[in-house]
This record gives structure tokens, sequence and C-alpha cells, in this order.
């Protein structure tokens, strides 16, 4: 858990130090779309809750589930990794849709994998779900809003 908060906060903090904030505070966004410090402090929490639920599965999960488990649940961290580098890192608004897109795929088979290892870490995973159902809505208006952004991968 400390390691996902030290991932999160790292990514956090590279996004303000970077200039990528500046560039994104430029960029047009729905009314309905909440701060940055909001998303940053939602980032947090579910970076807290896939550790907790790769705990869970790795101590209390069910025997012969737990590799594969884990493996969706390392490659939930490295989507959010990627997304950071894709959006923020490139400052490209298509690219943001895109890779939520692609994280809001890989959690709908994360959330398979982990609910057979162990239902309890799979509830663990339902904010994250809404949250990147969310971030999809969001990423697709910005992306329409500002078309000269940046265009694809």
């Amino acid at each position: 858990m400390v390691l996902a908060a030290g991932l999160a906060g790292g990514l956090n903090g590279w996004i303000f130090s970077s200039g990528a904030i500046a560039w994104s505070s430029l960029l047009e966004e729905p009314s309905w779309a909440p701060p940055g410090s909001v998303i940053g402090g939602v980032w947090i929490a579910l970076f807290q809750f896939k550790a907790i639920a790769l705990w869970m599965c790795e101590r209390l999960g069910r025997q012969g589930r737990r590799w594969l488990a884990a493996l969706f649940l390392l490659a939930q961290f490295g989507a959010s990794v990627l997304w950071v580098c894709a959006y923020f890192g490139a400052r490209n608004v298509a690219n943001g849709f895109t890779f939520t897109l692609l994280a809001w795929v890989l959690c709908v088979f994360t959330l398979w994998a982990v609910g057979r290892c162990s239902r309890a870490a799979g509830v663990l995973l339902w904010p994250l779900f809404a949250w990147l159902s969310f971030a999809i809505a969001l990423s697709y208006t910005t992306m329409a809003l500002n078309p000269s952004a940046g265009m694809g991968l």
C-alpha cells in the first residue's frame, strides 16, 4: 500500500512539476469536470483500493486463481502509468481518451479475474470501474472541446 501511494503521489508530483498541469489548465473542459485536485485525490484512493485488492487476492484468494488476479491488478497499475505518460507526457487529449477506454476494457477483465479469486477484493474494484466509466465521458468531451490539442496516438 505504501508503494501504491508512493506511485500515485509520484505521478501527481511529476504532473505538477513537469509543466503538464499548466498545459492541461489551458484546455477547454466541460462544466461538470471536477477540479484537478479532486481527480488526483480519487486516483490516490483508487491506487490504495487496487493495492488492498492485490493483497487480499494473494493472502485470502482461492488457490489457482491468485496469479491471474495478480497479473490483471498489476496491469491496472501499469495502465495508470501509461495513461499519465500518454496524456500528460505527450500532452495529447486523444491519447487520454484512447488510454482511458483501454483501461476500462482492462478493468472489465480485472473485475472478472479478481472477483473469481476473492469476492471482497472484486468489490474493492467497483469504484475503479465507476471512475473509469465517468472518465471515458470526461475524456471524450474534453477531446471534442479541444480538437487541436492532439490527434491520436
